[in-house]
């Protein structure tokens, strides 16, 4: 894989490419939305370090340096930093200037694997109704918090290319902690006391038939899996495609009670 190149140039050089070849600087800037250019071509130079939220914003604008000022290694023998298959940007962090830096050809693969490190999916959050102990052969209504059934997206980029990972989700899976599963095809759907029947179901529901007494705890203890569908896009190069599925499990511990009955006879009767 061919790695990107970095190289910060003392001020007063900067100047005066920027003085002699002004004429020649075309393009537009580009600016990272987290403070970092991403994918290793931050290695070496003195910018905000990769992966970090809370720098400043980084912009890399264009700067043409012609063929016949070439650039070199001056301690890694005489090794030209320029490889001919990128160009040189003049690099600001917020207020700050941080030099010019050198980008190579760059392999979507590498902005691929930062995108899916930052692509941060949430644990699912249950939600039971009854909201306490659970009943025997009264219906359970699940649900999901509804903040964290929504797409998300990552986007690792460098000037001239951009890779974009999305994520949705896709359906849950509850264990119910009694050897039971139960499969749904959405967040499910909170109850309302107002509106809804607690002895109805919902599109996503479970009835118990034991109690957990006997269990550790004298509670169940289950999980909720969400699946999430991965896939990724590509700009400025060839590439993209699907990245398959992504899961995310939170466990739960709930009580399930018997409701037990008693019939009396009336005196006298």
């Amino acid at each position: 894989m061919r790695k990107l190149l970095t190289l910060i140039v003392l001020p007063w050089l900067l100047v005066f490419w920027q003085a002699t070849h002004a004429s020649a600087d075309t393009g537009t800037s580009v600016t990272t939305g987290d403070g970092t250019i991403d994918s290793g071509v931050a290695r070496g130079d003195g910018g905000p370090g990769r992966g970090s939220s809370s720098s400043p914003p980084c912009t890399y604008t264009p700067i043409a340096i012609p063929p016949s000022d070439p650039m070199w290694y001056s301690d890694r023998h005489n090794i030209p930093v320029d490889d001919g298959s990128g160009a040189w940007y003049v690099k600001t962090c917020g207020t700050n200037f941080y030099g010019t830096v050198y980008i190579s050809r760059v392999d979507p693969a590498e902005l691929l694997a930062t995108a899916e490190r930052r692509l941060t999916l949430p644990l699912p959050s249950p939600r039971m109704n009854p909201s306490g102990d659970q009943l025997v052969n009264v219906p359970t209504w699940l649900w999901l918090d509804g903040q964290t059934w929504n797409g998300l997206t990552s986007t690792a980029a460098v000037p001239g290319v951009s890779v974009t990972v999305n994520a949705h989700p896709v359906g849950s899976v509850w264990s119910m902690g009694d050897g039971s599963r139960v499969t749904c095809a959405g967040a499910g759907t909170p109850f309302d006391a107002t509106r809804d029947d607690p002895a109805a179901t919902s599109s996503c529901s479970y009835t118990y038939r034991q109690s957990s007494s006997g269990e550790v705890g004298e509670q169940f203890r289950g999980s909720v899996t969400v699946q999430w569908q991965a896939s990724w896009t590509v700009s400025g190069a060839p590439g993209g495609g699907t990245l398959g599925s992504l899961f995310r499990t939170t466990s739960f511990a709930t009580t399930v009670a018997e409701v037990q009955a008693l019939n009396r006879t009336a005196a006298g009767s």
